[in-house]
């Protein structure tokens, strides 16, 4: 999710209603109004027994138990199966043995699947912007977590806009516990931490969090050793860093490949930059000093981008810069290209999907360098948009 100060978007009334309340001016809008039915709860019965069952394993079995995890991934399939069939994507059907459209399921919703998001968009945004005002610093945010300097004290004091109230409301009914005093849990307390990207965080401390941003190590590895070598790895890197894992056969390899069980190993590349969905400001190295090593790293706080453009602009100029962005040099070189571009360039999610793949080949020496990629980043779109236009003009 990018959160620009102006532009066009398709929000649920939750978002809507915290957008007015923080003073933004909204106008041209289309209402979708569905019908409602007071106090149905049709999913709550549902829901109630999977968080049931959820709490059960994990006081007999403990957090994380394999059981407790399962329950986990039963319960949150709810909200999967609202959205299930939504979206284009085709998957490996063992029984036909090829790949099939996903169709929807017999509770896809798509307004239900919308506002169950929307929900906790909007309760994330309000209290964000109460952090904001109370002076708080917010770190990291994900789908449903802070890392921030404010405890979980203060945590307990936010509103949401009045969203907080509605999911403790909610979450005393999941659980059937109305004790239940707050939607907040401590998950890790730490002097300092190393903040990479989105779901990349990790504390210089054994009880840190240690969020690896998709990074799987060796199975060689003793996971004693991880979190110094995690760091190391980061704060030492000049490009994208390769990972070499070992992967279970698919479905699809027992079938097709008549794969004998045995698990293989994969080489991928992890990209550890910033995504730049908000604009760097103020930035400076500074040293970071750990396991008796000092590394040079570059440090910045963020604010919005104005629109949409200007986020895609500071994309591109990534997308055409090899470098790690690990000194604040990395970050001057990216401005100077973003407010240099000679052309307004966007670039679709699908288009940079490809546009990618393209980068990464020519890097690679797969695809030979028929197109120089500095400075040229239009032509490679337009590259894109024949490829499109010819699997367009294929299918129809």
């Amino acid at each position: 999710m990018i959160y620009p100060l102006n532009g066009e978007t398709y929000a649920s009334a939750p978002e809507i209603f915290i957008a007015l309340q923080l003073g933004a001016k909204i106008s041209s809008i289309n209402f979708v109004m569905p019908q409602i039915i007071p106090n149905s709860h049709s999913l709550l019965s549902t829901v109630q027994h999977f968080t049931q069952l959820r709490m059960d394993a994990k006081n007999q079995y403990g957090k994380g138990s394999p059981l407790e995890l399962k329950y986990k991934e039963m319960g949150n399939s709810v909200y999967g199966k609202l959205g299930q069939g939504l979206k284009d994507r085709k998957t490996y059907s063992i029984k036909s043995g090829n790949s099939e459209k996903v169709g929807i399921s017999l509770i896809t919703n798509p307004i239900l699947a919308s506002h169950t998001t929307s929900l906790v968009r909007a309760l994330l945004s309000a209290c964000m912007a109460e952090l904001y005002l109370a002076k708080e610093e917010i770190h990291s945010i994900t789908t449903d977590g802070f890392i921030t300097t404010a405890n979980i004290d203060k945590m307990n004091l936010l509103t949401g806009g009045g969203y907080v109230a509605l999911f403790l409301q909610a979450r005393r009914e999941a659980t059937f516990d109305n004790s239940v005093q707050s939607i907040w849990e401590q998950k890790h307390f730490q002097n300092s931490f190393l903040n990479i990207k989105t779901r990349g965080n990790i504390g210089f401390t054994d009880d840190g969090v240690m969020a690896k941003a998709g990074y799987k190590f060796n199975k060689d590895i003793a996971k004693d050793n991880q979190r110094s070598g995690f760091i190391d790895l980061v704060l030492s890197r000049d490009g994208s860093v390769p990972m070499t894992y070992e992967q279970a056969p698919t479905a699809k390899d027992y079938i097709l490949k008549n794969s004998d069980g045995v698990f293989k190993s994969v080489t991928k590349h992890v990209n550890f930059d910033y995504d730049f969905k908000r604009k760097p400001v103020e930035y400076e190295d500074v040293e970071t000093f750990y396991d008796g090593k000092n590394y040079n790293q570059v440090r910045f706080w963020t604010v919005p981008h104005y629109n949409i453009e200007e986020f895609e602009k500071w994309r591109c100029a990534k997308d055409n810069t090899p470098k790690a962005v690990i000194s604040a040099e990395v970050v001057r070189l990216l401005e100077f290209k973003k407010q240099n571009s000679s052309s307004k360039v966007k670039v679709t999610d699908v288009k940079r999907t490809i546009l990618n793949s393209i980068l990464r080949m020519i890097r690679s020496g797969k695809l030979q360098n028929q197109v120089t990629i500095s400075g040229k980043t239009s032509a490679i779109i337009e590259m894109v948009d024949t490829v499109l236009d010819m699997n367009m003009n294929k299918t129809q």
